[in-house]
């Protein structure tokens, strides 16, 4: 991993990989796919893909990332009721699925792409429009789960900063909320509590 970036600029590297996965299957499914933020991928609102991401530093700088994508594949149906209305795969959303080895070399031609650009051109601010034309929660309400002390937050979507933090902006006003880390989805979710 080459770049100058600061290393608390590495905490959205998670969304350039979702970039570029949304990207490289786009190659299939051109359309419906969107970023969930801060780590899925979604056809036609069901999970179709997941991102995790883990840093390894020593003296405060990053050695490695070690980047985790699980693609639903070749699953045609789901028996769980619950992942049946919320995931999908490429076998049910294709009539041909690309086979293992091609669709793995098109995801590494786009994870190669956005991520050099990620690293040397300034970390996620060089992609954040990529990321934001693809965020389906973006200008929609959400609910951002109570954490701890922290309470529930209800507002709307309204972007990501520099750092790939989620701006809300709550029902009540004022300015907007900086999510760093959570799962956020949409208020109109009727699966959700």
């Amino acid at each position: 991993l080459a770049g100058g970036l600061a290393p608390a600029g590495w905490g959205a590297y998670g969304l350039a990989v979702g970039v570029a996965l949304r990207e490289g299957i786009g190659r299939w499914l051109a359309d419906d796919l969107a970023l969930k933020w801060p780590n899925d991928l979604l056809w036609r609102g069901r999970k179709l893909a997941g991102i995790l991401c883990e840093g390894r530093w020593q003296a405060g700088a990053l050695q490695a990332i070690v980047v985790g994508v699980g693609v639903n594949c070749g699953r045609r149906r789901f028996e769980d009721p619950a992942l049946a209305d919320r995931a999908t795969s490429l076998a049910l959303a294709l009539a041909a699925a690309p086979g293992r080895a091609e669709l793995l070399a098109e995801l590494l031609l786009a994870l190669e792409a956005t991520t050099a650009i990620f690293a040397s051109e300034g970390g996620f601010a060089a992609i954040r429009g990529r990321y934001e034309e693809a965020c389906e929660l973006l200008g929609r309400a959400v609910v951002v789960p109570a954490v701890g002390r922290d309470p529930e937050i209800r507002g709307v979507a309204v972007g990501l900063d520099d750092a790939g933090a989620l701006l809300v902006r709550e029902a009540k006003g004022g300015p907007s909320r900086r999510i760093e880390a959570a799962d956020v989805w949409l208020a109109s979710d009727p699966g959700r509590p």
